[in-house]
């Protein structure tokens, strides 16, 4: 890890919100670092080069944000981990929003991703409004490694209640798969999961709020497993029905 970078906080419940940031912290340093083993060692070794950083949503002002277009905040965060491992020019990835997700309590949860062979990024924003100065936190990380355990992730997305967090998984998937199939019990909220999720032909992404919610998820986590199984089996399914590929226990 070369950047762990605390941009400042925009709430104006300050304790709140630095409790979050902390836990926002947490989890995307772990993102950034995360590997492609099953093994509680080969989960804390770092491949490549990665930086992650908190995004501060209140460094956006009121700039509007047009239908199909990036956050200047999530852009210019790209630009900067860029140049912070060495890439740049073609080889920096070109951000696309590969999720929108409405939360339990009517909030929305925004991902955006972006792949070269140079470069992986996501970034994600808590409270997102789709059209004006979003208001919420978020983070971003990337990698000058693809790493394909990475495709599919379950991040915390924080509700109107900063102390309440709610489940979301979401990921891309290989040409031909149509539909995602979830199952399991979530470990993170106890929840059972039953879920038959479209593909979105034109950004061959994935994505849904699971089932439950919790006050902390980050609190009982042992720091030597920032990656613990989920509980959750991924089956990717073609037109026909067929399962082209599976992942027993995604880590998450």
């Amino acid at each position: 890890m070369i950047t762990d970078e605390l941009l400042r906080e925009s709430a104006p419940d300050l304790d709140a919100m630095r409790a979050h940031t902390a836990r926002t912290r947490a989890h995307v340093l772990a993102r950034a670092t995360s590997g492609p083993g099953r093994s509680r060692a080969g989960r804390r070794t770092l491949l490549g080069t990665s930086v992650a950083a908190i995004l501060s949503l209140g460094t956006i002002g009121g700039v509007a944000y047009a239908v199909g277009s990036v956050p200047d905040l999530v852009t210019s965060t790209v630009d900067g981990f860029a140049k912070e491992i060495g890439v740049s020019g073609d080889q920096k990835p070109e951000m696309h929003q590969v999720a929108d997700v409405t939360l339990p309590d009517g909030t929305r949860f925004a991902v955006w991703s972006g792949r070269t062979d140079a470069m992986e990024c996501t970034a994600y924003l808590d409270h997102w409004d789709g059209s004006s100065r979003p208001v919420g936190s978020g983070g971003a990380s990337c990698s000058d490694q693809f790493l394909e355990a990475n495709r599919s992730t379950v991040a915390w997305a924080q509700g109107a209640d900063p102390t309440t967090y709610y489940p979301v998984l979401f990921g891309d998937v290989d040409a031909g798969v149509v539909e995602v199939r979830v199952s399991g019990t979530f470990r993170g909220t106890g929840a059972p999961v039953d879920l038959l999720l479209t593909v979105d032909p034109a950004t061959g992404s994935f994505s849904s709020v699971l089932p439950g919610s919790s006050g902390n998820p980050w609190a009982d986590r042992d720091p030597d497993e920032w990656f613990p199984e989920s509980g959750l089996t991924l089956s990717y399914v073609d037109a026909s029905g067929q399962v082209l590929k599976r992942v027993d226990d995604l880590l998450y």
